[in-house]
């Protein structure tokens, strides 16, 4: 293409390519050219600001908004940042399940506690039938673990107001060991 406007370079065309296909290229119309210039496709005027960044991103990330005080309660808990990390990362189904490693080729999906069922966030910490002992032992009520929640958060949403705050915690660093446990092969 010539630099200057929206044609070949017949000549460059015709020494780098063989005949027949030097002319099916010189056929090819080329679209005229025009200044390339960004839009932010987030504001009306197309210019990018940090203010329509941070409302992009909120608007983007509505799902966290959804369950607010679920977050604030998990970083007041007063435990380990490791195990705040835990339920953070729980809630947001980012733990290494049998499910999620089975979808990037690692293992099979099913529970390795209770080689019963496929092991989602949801089975590993509530529903599986070992974990589901622990809680009891522990003294967490029958009516806060077997709910029929969809998602981890929702659970915890949920359990939350029905138990103190040091029984939530006591449960919530059971999971984090039991998973723990888990992942060491224990």
């Amino acid at each position: 293409m010539m630099q200057d406007k929206p044609e070949w370079d017949e000549q460059r065309v015709l020494n780098v390519f063989n005949a027949e296909d030097a002319q099916n290229i010189l056929l090819c119309p080329i679209a005229p050219t025009c200044e390339e210039m960004a839009l932010w496709e987030r504001h009306m005027t197309g210019a990018y600001s940090t203010h329509s960044g941070y409302n992009w991103f909120l608007k983007r990330n509505s799902i966290q908004q959804e369950h607010p005080r679920i977050w604030h309660r998990i970083a007041k808990l007063k435990t380990l940042p490791k195990i705040k990390s835990f339920a953070w990362r729980a809630c947001h189904e980012a733990l290494p399940t049998g499910k999620r490693l089975l979808e990037v080729g690692l293992g099979d999906s099913v529970c390795r506690l209770c080689t019963q069922d496929i092991e989602t966030t949801v089975h590993a910490l509530r529903d599986c039938l070992r974990v589901k002992e622990i809680l009891e032992l522990s003294g967490v009520s029958s009516r806060i673990h077997n709910g029929g929640h969809m998602s981890l958060k929702e659970w915890f949403e949920d359990a939350f107001p029905k138990m103190h705050i040091t029984q939530f915690t006591t449960m919530v660093v059971l999971l984090w060991n039991v998973e723990s446990r888990e992942q060491d092969g224990a």
